[in-house]
């Protein structure tokens, strides 16, 4: 398992034998790495793997993942997973914020709740983003400070919604 998370980056079809060989040895944790070195090119087969990492018990990066890989064909189970996540207090810098972008126009109040979870276990790039599009109809000037402190983290998407809230 080690060594794949080492190899990972330089050398994917190594890092991915060397993963499903930590799997088949009981390594549960390598499922949702394996699952994140493949998506790309096997999707349904790492929606596999991270939901034989779920239902092993994992409320973590394997429910994560699978949330992130299910939000636009299963929303509501990408909403479960992500609430799954939360409520075992894991991913919490970045499960709250999918989970209220995902419920935002639904459920604004409890949007901007998850966004500000979000922030406040340090997402400053999505988070603040997010919840200053949700309030800036509002609260225009708390807007403005939110897509600053995303435009500081490094979000590019922030500048054009300061921009554009300063031009109204």
């Amino acid at each position: 398992f080690k060594l794949a998370c080492l190899v990972e980056g330089e050398d994917p079809e190594q890092a991915e034998k060397l993963y499903a060989k930590s799997i088949n040895a009981g390594n549960s944790n390598a499922r949702p790495k394996l699952a994140r070195l493949i998506h790309k090119n096997d999707r349904q087969r790492a929606i596999s793997l991270c939901e034989e990492a779920v239902s092993a018990g994992d409320t973590n990066d394997g429910a994560f993942f699978l949330a992130w890989l299910l939000e636009n064909d299963n929303p509501e189970r990408a909403k479960e997973l992500y609430q799954l996540c939360i409520d075992n207090e894991n991913c919490l810098d970045t499960a709250p914020n999918n989970l209220g972008f995902l419920i935002r126009k639904e459920d604004p109040e409890r949007a901007k709740k998850l966004f500000q979870m979000s922030i406040d276990a340090g997402d400053s790039y999505c988070a603040t983003n997010n919840l200053g599009k949700l309030i800036e109809e509002d609260d225009p000037e708390k807007s403005l400070a939110l897509f600053q402190a995303a435009v500081d983290a490094g979000n590019p998407g922030a500048a054009y919604n300061y921009i554009a809230l300063v031009k109204r």
